[in-house]
């Protein structure tokens, strides 16, 4: 039997760990109060000769090589951080593409691996005060990001470390504009699916919060200023509150960005009028909720949608625009966001995309940035005594503070009683074992956190005694398999109660000590 002081324990030990990182985090924590940022996985390089300092129209033949990889490399990561940082233009949050097939195999690459350029990607970002989104942008009427959205919490457990880990997930699905019609019955209903898919995504993607795109135009069936209609929606389907389609959208996701399609700060503003009302509506909004009013820095078929030098297709470098803004360049983007947020205070800029143009050096306009004109600025190295220990856990909701050991100690806490559990976890999609077969090679077996938070003794990772196991696992009473998440749905306290649950659901579990079997 479980000692029964160990929920106590476990309770007491929570509350200190609480209130040490609130203390903590005055000191270590970079606000989230900047830009935010598209990085998709390429990028333009204005340095390769033969496309002659144009952003190509397409990436077909020998166009290809006119773009490279946006941060897979330690040079494209340099650049990339500093443009984050720009003095007085910093970009806090970045929405972080090519992530999928790196940590789709329960949070692992196709190789079985925890990826190490995402690792290092992710560890140099939060040590310049970067939060980081894993984005998916399938755009397909299944709503495939639905799924995904998982992804990263499965990163988190398998591959988190004090400073490598996802801080929300982002998703770009555009299939809502082939589906818009107000007068439509069919379109209604695909309307009313798409915001079920979406309030899925977002419950998938928790703990981690739910960032999503939204075009300015979803909320009108007719968008003009003179007889604006709203597009209302019944949603839920059948008791649901009716109201603008772009309304459910803010209220069901914890943060967006509006595609406001254009580049005069009036129009601008204008277009990120709703979004911006519907946000300071929503009640209980978390510490990561934000709103941005997204800018095009990409080549457009039309030159006044997009801050780009260059319409699509250009052969030049910059060209005449004689509609929209007639500068197209970094400062007019910035003098428009300072304009747009003049307006609406807590609506921050954002931008589409790096270098496609932004931080391309496609212009003078657009500079490359160089580590001159960064603040250089390192959240890690603001307190190096103790931002190792102070970091949220990987698995963390976003703006929950949490405390974590250095690393693990010798042996577990003295006041916890702490045991592996001796359930049987799926290894992989075809493997069940124990503890015992872990403990036969540990130095191997245990690399995985999942594997380790599992099997804490075996694994010397002592963390894992306040922790859930993330692994499917067989009840002994039926021989079912299930998971924490089941234990902790509903019932709790009876489920609680059934053979080894307590040292395998731990933190469900500290609840009901007295009820523990094993």
């Amino acid at each position: 039997m479980i000692n029964n002081n160990r929920g106590e324990s476990l309770r007491i030990y929570l509350r200190i760990s609480l209130m040490l990182s609130i203390v903590v985090s005055f000191v270590i924590s970079c606000e989230d109060d900047g830009y935010a940022m598209y990085v998709w996985s390429r990028g333009f390089d204005v340095s390769v000769p033969h496309c002659g300092g144009v952003y190509p129209a397409n990436e077909d033949g020998l166009n290809a090589t006119c773009f490279n990889h946006n941060w897979e490399t330690q040079e494209a990561r340099d650049r990339l951080w500093t443009s984050c940082q720009i003095p007085g233009r910093e970009i806090t949050r970045i929405f972080l593409s090519d992530v999928k097939s790196r940590i789709e195999n329960n949070g692992l690459n196709s190789d079985g691996f925890c990826d190490s350029a995402l690792l290092i990607t992710l560890t140099e970002a939060h040590e310049r005060g970067i939060r980081v989104y894993a984005l998916f942008a399938v755009s397909d009427a299944a709503f495939s990001e639905t799924y995904m959205a998982m992804y990263p919490n499965e990163f988190n457990v398998a591959c988190g470390t004090e400073l490598a880990y996802f801080d929300g997930v982002s998703v770009n699905n555009e299939y809502f504009t082939q589906i818009k019609g107000c007068d439509n019955p069919s379109n209604t209903a695909e309307q009313q699916l798409l915001l079920d898919n979406l309030q899925l995504t977002a419950s998938n993607s928790a703990p981690l919060p739910l960032h999503f795109s939204v075009s300015w135009n979803w909320d009108c069936c007719d968008c003009s200023t003179e007889s604006y209609a709203k597009r209302d929606v019944q949603w839920p389907a059948v008791v649901g509150e009716k109201k603008s389609a772009l309304h459910h959208m803010v209220n069901i996701v914890d943060s967006l960005d509006v595609q406001v399609a254009y580049n005069t700060p009036s129009a601008m503003m204008s277009r990120s009028a709703a979004s911006y009302e519907y946000w300071t509506q929503k009640i209980n909004k978390s510490s990561t909720s934000k709103v941005y009013s997204l800018a095009y820095t990409n080549p457009t078929d039309l030159c006044q949608l997009s801050f780009s030098p260059h319409a699509k297709g250009s052969s030049t470098a910059s060209d005449a625009c004689n509609i929209g803004n007639q500068e197209r360049t970094e400062a007019s983007m910035y003098a428009a966001f300072d304009a747009v947020e003049a307006q609406y205070p807590l609506l921050k800029g954002g931008i589409h995309y790096m270098n496609g143009v932004y931080g391309s050096g496609i212009t003078d306009g657009w500079p490359m940035h160089d580590a001159s004109t960064s603040t250089g600025k390192s959240c890690a190295t603001n307190a190096p005594s103790i931002s190792s220990t102070t970091d949220r856990p990987p698995n963390a909701p976003s703006g929950i503070p949490h405390v974590q050991p250095t690393s693990s100690p010798v042996s577990p806490p003295s006041h916890v009683l702490c045991n592996d559990s001796r359930l049987v976890f799926r290894y992989n999609k075809r493997r069940l074992v124990t503890c015992s077969w872990v403990a036969d090679i540990p130095e191997r077996r245990c690399r995985r956190r999942a594997i380790k938070i599992h099997c804490p003794i075996t694994c010397e990772f002592y963390e894992g005694c306040f922790s859930d196991s993330n692994r499917k696992f067989e009840i002994i009473e039926s021989g079912k398999r299930s998971s924490c998440n089941w234990i902790k749905r509903k019932n709790s306290e009876k489920r609680c109660s059934l053979m080894d649950i307590c040292n395998t659901c731990r933190a469900t579990c500290s609840e009901w000590p007295d009820g523990c079997k094993s």
